[in-house]
C-alpha cells in the first residue's frame, strides 16, 4: 500500500489481484470447514445412543459397587424377601401371573432396624436404626 500525502491509501493491480484472490480463498477455506463441522458432528450423533447406554450402566455398576462397599464394611444383611400368601397353590401359571399383577393380595413391607448406609457413614452423624411396616390390602 502506499499512502499519498492527503492520507489516502491506493492499491495497486497486483495487491487488488492478491486481495480478491485471497478473499475467494476464505469464501472456500470457511465453507469446507462449515462441511466438515457438520459431518463430525453427524458421525458424533451418531454415538450418542451407545454411549448414553454405556453411562448408565457404569452408572448402575457404581451403585452397586458403592452399596456393596458400604454393606461388607458395615456388616449389613441381605434383606429376606417372603413370597406372596398362595390361597391355591394348584393355580395354574396364567392364572398365578394373573394374581401377581392384580392388587388383590395384600401387599406388606416391613423393615427391622432399618439404616441407610449414605446417610450412617458421613462424618460425625449418629444415625438411629428405624422400623417400619407399611400395609396394603
Amino acid at each position: 500500500d502506499k499512502v499519498r500525502k492527503d492520507g489516502q491509501k491506493f492499491r495497486t493491480e497486483r495487491m487488488q489481484t492478491l486481495s480478491v484472490s485471497y478473499s475467494s480463498f476464505m469464501r472456500k477455506y470457511e465453507t469446507r470447514q462449515t462441511e466438515i463441522v457438520k459431518s463430525i458432528l453427524a458421525t458424533t450423533a451418531s454415538y450418542l445412543q451407545p454411549v448414553e447406554t454405556s453411562s448408565d450402566i457404569v452408572a448402575e455398576i457404581d451403585v452397586l459397587v458403592s452399596l456393596a462397599h458400604v454393606s461388607s464394611t458395615n456388616r449389613f444383611v441381605r434383606p429376606i424377601l417372603h413370597p406372596l400368601p398362595n390361597k391355591d397353590k394348584e393355580k395354574d401359571k396364567d392364572q398365578m401371573e394373573e394374581d401377581s399383577n392384580s392388587n388383590s393380595e395384600p401387599r406388606v413391607l416391613v423393615l427391622e432396624k432399618s439404616r441407610h448406609p449414605c446417610i450412617e457413614n458421613q462424618p460425625d452423624m449418629e444415625f438411629i436404626p428405624n422400623s417400619v411396616k407399611l400395609d396394603k390390602a
